[in-house]
């Protein structure tokens, strides 16, 4: 535990907020907070910062402001966003733009801080609320009720943890632990060390009630809830806190815990950084394969990180799923959104297949099929068979010419031309529409030598191992 002691004293040192940055937070948080009660005060809201900011679980260098503007239950909706912008332009705010999640808020700019300004309802009991953001206050409560300044910092490890081991935010782009989870998790736990050594025994659908809501009826968790990981909600026993976490990284939350305790480290908080290969070392890495890669770019979206990952991973599937269609093995797509651009990596072991495919027909012994098939590859389907029909194994075959033999032509025709029924996000068909690019190969290395951020992403494609075992 020695070695565990000093990594913990040695990260804390470099996460935990100095006292200058803790007076210039407090000071934004009046500034903030005075600005937004002076807006809705008239019509009886008042206006409160949320999230780690409010709790006190922050980590150093972190410029992410929640204010929530918190209205009573008779003012109209609709005329929640009016307020925000309201308190945006009482800061001098820069940037403003309007962002989703259930509802519309405002997200803006404040000197080096990212400040969400975020309308919700008062609601003494979260089986009141409208949207998730009503709730929000109630988790605030809860989480000062339970903290003081030790588990303050114990937060803040296992949030550093979950940030160097790829695994933090519930946002889709993620699927991971949010900061309210980590909370929660400490709290139950009582240590960071705690956490991760029963978390390294966890398996699948693990389950936390720090309330015991269902401590009488734990049968019921497994009827209402499906996720890996269940971590029900203090202020509200119908939801899962943890219900983003996906199995990939509920799992590799897992083998991190177990990697740390086997060997305590640095690297699990802060892994080492990607050093982009050289062009040459790129085209290398990519022959050595042995498989083929195509790149397709367009113009991103200019919508919230949270509806743009929904979209793009909506995309990833539909570009798999046309491969599949058509036999081309993927090996994996991902996907990178820089400022400015979408890339689409697809790996295939072969992007040009034999233009011959084997095609089973009925059984011989079904007579009306067998007749049809015969007939159709003897008259009106003639000029596609190579081969048959013939029988084998007591089934009819022909050997018929590929529609699609080249992975490049195909993903060609559905972004020209049946890009309307290709399964590809709404968004990001609109802007392939206007433009796109594809490259093949040692053409991608057109966009690795001028892309700096697309050349770490392509190296990281190329060369992917969890983050502790770089």
């Amino acid at each position: 535990m020695e070695k565990v002691d000093a990594v913990i004293k040695s990260v804390l040192e470099r996460i935990k907020p100095t006292e200058d940055e803790i007076k210039e937070v407090k000071e934004l948080v009046k500034l903030l907070e005075d600005a937004g009660n002076k807006v809705v005060k008239e019509v009886g809201g008042t206006a409160k910062v949320q999230g780690s900011i409010a709790h006190g679980t922050w980590i150093s260098g972190e410029k992410d402001v929640d204010l929530f503007l918190i209205f009573p239950s008779t003012i109209d909706r609709e005329s929640l966003l009016d307020y925000c912008y309201k308190v945006a332009e009482e800061i001098n705010a820069s940037e403003v733009i309007e962002a989703y999640a259930e509802h519309p808020y405002v997200r803006a700019k404040l000197g080096d801080y990212t400040i969400d300004i975020v309308p919700c309802y008062k609601i003494a009991d979260a089986k009141f609320k409208v949207t998730s953001a009503d709730r929000t206050p109630l988790h605030t409560e809860y989480i000062l009720k339970h903290l003081d300044d030790r588990l303050r910092d114990e937060i803040r490890l296992l949030k550093q943890f979950m940030k160097g081991i790829g695994v933090y935010g519930a946002e889709i782009k993620v699927r991971g632990f949010s900061g309210y989870l980590c909370e929660l998790l400490i709290i139950h736990y009582g240590s960071f060390v705690d956490c991760v050594k029963d978390a390294s025994n966890w398996r699948h659908k693990k389950i936390i009630d720090i309330e015991g809501y269902y401590k009488d009826f734990p049968e019921k968790l497994n009827v209402i809830f499906n996720e890996p990981l269940v971590v029900v909600d203090p202020v509200d026993s119908s939801r899962n806190v943890a219900a983003s976490v996906s199995l990939e990284n509920f799992y590799r939350f897992r083998e991190a815990s177990r990697a740390f305790l086997m060997d305590p480290s640095e690297k699990f908080f802060f892994p080492s950084e990607i050093t982009p290969l050289s062009p040459e070392e790129c085209l290398s890495k990519m022959s050595s394969r042995g498989t083929d890669f195509i790149v397709i770019t367009c113009r991103k979206p200019n919508v919230v990180d949270d509806i743009l990952w929904g979209q793009i991973d909506k995309s990833v599937k539909a570009f798999r799923n046309i491969l599949k269609t058509w036999k081309f093995n993927v090996v994996r797509i991902e996907a990178y959104a820089s400022d400015e651009k979408l890339y689409f990596i697809i790996e295939l072991e072969h992007i040009r297949m034999p233009n011959i495919e084997i095609h089973r027909g009925p059984l011989v012994t079904i007579r009306i099929h067998s007749a049809n098939f015969v007939r159709k590859y003897t008259t009106t389907a003639k000029d596609e068979v190579f081969s048959g029909p013939y029988i084998r194994g007591g089934r009819w075959y022909v050997e018929r010419k590929r529609k699609y033999s080249d992975a490049r032509v195909l993903l060609l025709d559905y972004l020209l031309n049946k890009i309307d029924s290709s399964g590809i996000a709404s968004r990001i068909r609109r802007s392939i529409k206007k433009e796109f690019d594809m490259f093949i190969n040692e053409e991608i290395l057109s966009l690795y030598r001028f892309d700096d951020s697309f050349a770490k992403f392509f190296t990281c494609f190329l060369e992917k191992i969890e983050p502790w075992l770089r």
